[in-house]
């Protein structure tokens, strides 16, 4: 079961980035299926955060990005950005 919720999460990521630009309320919800299912995923609160400030949903938005730095990712540029993004 917990290598198939990973698998699923990580093929719901696959597709809300590749739904992203065409279609946002759909890679919203594949983004919001891999977020519940992994919440330990900095990748996945990384990109609903990204997806849900796309449709103006700001605080929505804060909350996955503040999860995302609490994760610890290693991806310094998008820390970077993220915490220029929650000064604001």
């Amino acid at each position: 079961p917990e290598l198939k919720r990973h698998q699923l999460a990580a093929s719901d990521l696959v597709l809300a980035r590749e739904l992203a630009a065409r279609f946002p309320g759909r890679a919203l919800d594949f983004a919001r299926r891999a977020a519940l299912a992994e919440p330990d995923s900095a990748e996945a609160h990384l990109l609903f955060g990204d997806l849900l400030r796309g449709v103006e949903e700001r605080e929505a938005a804060r909350t996955h990005y503040e999860r995302f730095l609490k994760l610890n990712p290693p991806f310094l540029r998008d820390v970077e950005r993220v915490r220029a993004l929650l000064q604001r």
